[in-house]
């Protein structure tokens, strides 16, 4: 099973009956898209600067996937407008 996460978080387990009560209530799309309640974390992990072990992670994760994508955008429309301007 594949959904973007920019981040990492530790997992303890997987919680299948959870996933198919999401996937009717809310959508199979829904689930795909957020994983639904599919891993099980475990609660109140702090780092030693006091921020929690998901949320620190994930700032920096995010980071990095905006900035891969900004590049990888930019250079793809800048490859399209040189290419136009070549064929004119």
């Amino acid at each position: 099973m594949f959904y973007a996460n920019a981040g990492v978080c530790p997992v303890i387990g997987r919680n299948f009956k959870a996933v198919f009560y999401d996937i009717f209530h809310e959508g199979i799309a829904n689930f795909f898209i957020t994983s639904g309640r599919l891993l099980v974390q475990p609660m109140n992990l702090i780092t030693k600067d006091g921020y929690g072990e998901v949320f620190a992670s994930n700032v920096l994760g995010h980071y990095i996937m905006v900035s891969f994508l900004f590049f990888s955008f930019l250079s793809f429309f800048l490859l399209l407008s040189l290419k136009k301007k070549i064929n004119q």
